[in-house]
């Protein structure tokens, strides 16, 4: 089983539920998985066995649309980093998969605000963007539909269905709508306030 999750992660989810709750689904239905760790989960070569965090995976009839999102803090990560490159190394992999329903991406989430990170890279706030390395807290209540324009999900990325795995504390409920169980979410915000 995946590890528990982190702040960055939890904050992600939560996002994430806020946004499906706030914009129900018409056509396309969208999962989010827990990737495993390293050794068991969904790893790319191509980012020195980079194993992202989440799998975001959304369908519309044979239409599949796959993004492999991460979040974390980026003091410590150059602008060139394998796990920044994936964006666009992921969509070679795409290419040899051949198949035009399937559609990958990539992206960083980043804890470390947009100010920060721009002053290391030496780059504005739209050109990490343009990298697909988002930032969770400036954008709070716009990088989840960020992420659903830049994947091309649907004909507009404000509708949308979630179920989600209870491995991130999300499940699905009577209405169609994910929310984070009692349980699950005391436990998570006891753990991010560590």
């Amino acid at each position: 089983t995946p590890p528990g999750l982190n702040k960055g992660e939890y904050e992600f989810v939560k996002d994430f539920r806020a946004h499906c709750l706030e914009n129900p689904a018409e056509d396309y239905r969208l999962h989010l998985l827990r990737n495993l760790s390293r050794g068991h989960g969904i790893g790319f070569f191509e980012a020195n066995n980079f194993h992202p965090d989440f799998i975001l995976w959304a369908v519309s009839g044979d239409r599949q649309w796959i993004g492999f999102i991460d979040p974390k803090g980026l003091v410590r990560v150059e602008a060139d980093h394998p796990k920044v490159r994936l964006a666009t190394q992921i969509k070679e992999v795409q290419e040899r998969l051949g198949d035009p329903n399937v559609s990958l991406d990539s992206f960083i989430l980043s804890v470390t605000p947009a100010e920060t990170v721009s002053r290391l890279w030496g780059m504005s706030k739209d050109q990490i963007r343009n990298r697909h390395v988002l930032f969770m807290e400036e954008d709070s209540k716009t990088y989840i539909a960020d992420i659903l324009e830049r994947m091309g999900v649907g004909s507009h990325h404000s509708s949308l269905l979630t179920t989600s795995t209870s491995q991130v504390g999300v499940e699905p409920t009577a209405s169609g709508h994910s929310c984070l169980n009692a349980h699950e979410q005391q436990r998570h915000a006891g753990e991010a306030g560590r």
